[in-house]
């Protein structure tokens, strides 16, 4: 009987539990075979079949125009996984890894990036990451020399009079370090 001592010959102490994935192998386990049934633990041996759960959501991204963005998301569940993901609800052409790369940003990539999971179990969709483009900043001295950081000595914060040229300029402000612009295409 299984799960019995017997005490000359009637089960003196019955097993009352359950027995959960009993096995009989045709031939001994190896020592790795036995290793990874104890490692296992509650979880068992047998293969959840789990549908796709993203644990951690992909994040926001500000990047400068013509830099880069990443987006990434964390899954659990049971593989194989396909991913594809989305810019404002639409799919985007290649994009089926669970990392997003995009390279040389442009103004049309500006939005709500969101991962699309599945596996034979099911599906999931993570919340939109919106990626927002900035301008890069060049700064020019009263010398025409330009840079993309401030030089040495001037001042990161600006009151409202101040001059900043973007690249493309977009917005220009005045400021006694820098020369006005002459025009602002």
């Amino acid at each position: 009987m299984i799960g019995t001592e017997e005490d000359y010959g009637s089960p003196a102490f019955p097993f009352t539990g359950e027995i959960g994935e009993v096995s009989i192998y045709q031939r001994a386990l190896s020592p790795n075979e036995i290793a990874a049934i104890y490692l296992a633990g509650s979880a068992g041996k047998c293969a959840s079949e789990l549908p796709p759960v993203i644990v951690q959501q992909p994040l926001s991204v500000v990047s400068a125009f013509g830099g880069t963005a990443t987006f990434s998301a964390t899954i659990n569940g049971t593989s194989p996984f396909t991913y594809r993901w989305l810019l404002n609800g639409t799919n985007l052409a290649g994009a089926t890894n669970q990392t997003l790369l995009l390279t040389n940003l442009l103004r049309n990539q500006e939005g709500l990036y969101s991962l699309a999971v599945r596996n034979t179990y099911g599906n999931a969709i993570s919340s939109g990451a919106s990626l927002s483009g900035t301008f890069p900043i060049y700064w020019t001295n009263t010398s025409g020399e330009t840079g993309a950081s401030p030089p040495t000595g001037v001042p990161t914060r600006f009151p409202a009079r101040s001059m900043m040229r973007s690249s493309p300029p977009t917005a220009l402000i005045s400021s006694p370090w820098m020369p006005a612009p002459t025009s602002t295409a």
